[in-house]
């Protein structure tokens, strides 16, 4: 019982996120950059390779690498190779861009 409670609180939680979104960008501003999204994902969720935020974001890998380069050039993220397949990297949020993620606080 409380894991449907706890999965409908979250199902509350991302309808209201949603709603304060497209509420922000009628007014005429995006207020959930791309960059924001990507920063917010790695974060929260840890590591996260290239190709698993391309499908998360729906983005081409072309853009997913430009603004990656942005976030790196500021100190939000650092680049590193994957312990378990040293050809392929992942992204980790650093001190930096773990600040400048409390900061924004996104939904309040």
């Amino acid at each position: 019982m409380k894991e449907n409670e706890a999965f409908a609180r979250d199902i509350i939680d991302i309808k209201i996120y949603a709603d304060r979104l497209i509420e922000k960008m009628e007014n005429g501003r995006r207020s959930f950059t791309v960059q924001d999204q990507m920063l917010y994902m790695i974060v929260n969720e840890g590591p996260l390779s290239p190709r698993t935020m391309v499908d998360r974001l729906n983005i081409v890998k072309t853009n997913l690498a430009l603004q990656a380069k942005v976030m790196l050039d500021n100190g939000l993220i650092i680049k590193r190779h994957i312990p378990q397949n040293n050809k392929e990297i992942e992204y980790v949020a650093t001190e930096k861009g773990k600040k400048v993620s409390q900061v924004k606080n996104w939904w309040r």
